[in-house]
């Protein structure tokens, strides 16, 4: 049976270590999400890794499968103890929701509402619950993931709107 593990690797190098590890015999994702990013006075859509330094691997963790991990360049360390701990289904749920079956995490749609906000539209809507802010001048909304031993805040884009109006979610011209 394939268990979910959480790898720890160089910021900046989670495509190449999921390159590296995809095969018959284990999955490698690093969610990526669309993001609003204020550049030199112009708010610019860019993709951004949703857990950046983090690689989640589905796979039947065995001592060969594990000195195979070890070995690949630009992975530091698996979570948890010894060969990594399995991550529960409920934590890779959020994760899974990230991953959006390979495409990016995209911008919402929210409203400020008298006990906070109220997300309208777009991906965060399966996620709302989880929401412990919001940052709406730059446009993020914050949410902590449990993995195992340790605790992430990640941020995802989200668009403010006043009252029942609702804006376009921006299309996505990427830069990295």
């Amino acid at each position: 049976m394939n268990n979910w593990y959480v790898a720890q690797v160089m910021t900046g190098k989670e495509q190449e270590v999921c390159n590296c590890l995809n095969s018959p015999k284990c999955v490698a994702i690093a969610p990526v999400k669309v993001v609003e990013e204020l550049r030199h006075g112009t708010w610019r859509l860019m993709r951004r890794r949703v857990f950046p330094g983090y690689v989640f691997l589905n796979c039947s963790m065995d001592a060969r499968l594990y000195l195979y991990v070890k070995k690949q360049q630009h992975i530091l360390r698996l979570l948890g103890d010894g060969m990594g701990t399995p991550v529960s289904d409920e934590q890779m749920t959020s994760v899974l929701t990230f991953h959006n079956d390979g495409h990016d995490f995209g911008i919402s749609i929210a409203r400020k509402s008298s006990n906070g906000y109220e997300i309208l539209d777009g991906p965060l809507k399966k996620l709302a619950e989880k929401i412990s802010h919001v940052e709406s001048r730059q446009r993020k909304a914050g949410m902590d993931v449990q993995l195992p031993g340790e605790t992430l805040r990640i941020y995802v884009g989200v668009t403010i709107v006043e009252d029942e109006q609702k804006a376009p979610i921006p299309k996505k011209k990427s830069e990295k």
